[in-house]
């Protein structure tokens, strides 16, 4: 007896511990480039479409927006309509007519509407999304946005995911960067500049160029670039050192020390006419792929 009641134990035990089978007619929600919902990265390259399924139809469909920046929350509660769901700042994308008449002038960041009440799906695309929140902001390295996506079928079955975003801004330069050079023969002045890179350095170039660029400075530094061109290349130029007194930039740093000191007084000297303006692009990209410039006109000083 006591063998049996054992054995019917250890039975229930095994069917309760067995994983239950997905229910084919639940709604669902994937992320087919980021099927983990891992935090991702906000930039040209993010890939924030996500799909929305209800086998028996869609009845209620939400986006709680739960962390985001100030005058990004002050954005979405101007969207909304719902007097309830302002404070809580969720969009209904389904009631709200107010949302869906923004989202429709705006070209419909993400689809809203009664149209999507008892469809069978949706696609929500977030990078859409997070544009129209952060259009024309200037947004401060290191920022999170987070929602969460709820969606409910006519048998009230729900499900509801959490989708994570951060923001990297791309690389700065510092405020005391010129826009203006004078080059000078025996120049005493010093030139350098502390560059931070949040997303780390994928791509450090120094160009040279402009209508009026001086040939001799173009010589001089095709002469000496790994590349033969008026580029010099601070990653992949190993050379840089020697050909020109820079410091090579390593790939992945987050800050760099950019001294042009003994290049621009090389230049004064390379420089063939007060009558030429050569421009120097510094341009930077990060490995998120986020490109920053800055470029210096450079002249010679007329008097020595």
């Amino acid at each position: 007896m006591k063998k049996v009641l054992f054995a019917a134990i250890a039975l229930a035990l095994l069917i309760s511990c067995k994983k239950q089978a997905p229910d084919p007619s639940a709604p669902t929600i994937t992320w087919e480039a980021n099927p983990d919902f891992a935090i991702q990265e906000m930039g040209d390259q993010m890939d924030g479409t996500i799909l929305v399924k209800a086998p028996t139809g869609i009845a209620a469909l939400s986006i709680k927006c739960v962390q985001l920046p100030e005058l990004c929350k002050l954005r979405a509660t101007e969207w909304i309509g719902i007097q309830a769901y302002k404070s809580a700042l969720t969009m209904d994308l389904i009631s709200d007519t107010q949302l869906a008449a923004h989202f429709a002038a705006q070209g419909a960041a993400v689809p809203v509407g009664s149209s999507l009440s008892k469809s069978q799906s949706c696609t929500l695309d977030f990078k859409a999304l997070l544009d129209a929140l952060c259009k024309d902001l200037v947004l401060q390295n290191g920022v999170r946005f987070d929602f969460v996506i709820s969606v409910t079928d006519p048998f009230d079955k729900m499900v509801s995911k959490t989708v994570s975003f951060r923001w990297t801004a791309a690389a700065t330069f510092p405020e005391n960067i010129p826009s203006y050079y004078q080059l000078r023969k025996n120049d005493t002045r010093t030139l350098e500049l502390s560059i931070t890179i949040p997303g780390k350095v994928a791509e450090f170039t120094l160009s040279f160029g402009g209508a009026n660029a001086d040939a001799k400075i173009l010589e001089y530094i095709c002469n000496r670039s790994a590349s033969g061109t008026a580029v010099i290349d601070l990653v992949k130029d190993t050379n840089v050192k020697q050909a020109f007194d820079l410091d090579p930039v390593v790939k992945n740093a987050a800050m760099v020390n950019l001294k042009l000191t003994s290049l621009m007084r090389n230049l004064g000297y390379e420089c063939g006419s007060t009558d030429t303006s050569t421009n120097l692009q510094i341009s930077i990209k990060d490995a998120l792929g986020k490109v920053s410039t800055h470029t210096i006109t450079l002249d010679m000083f007329l008097y020595e």
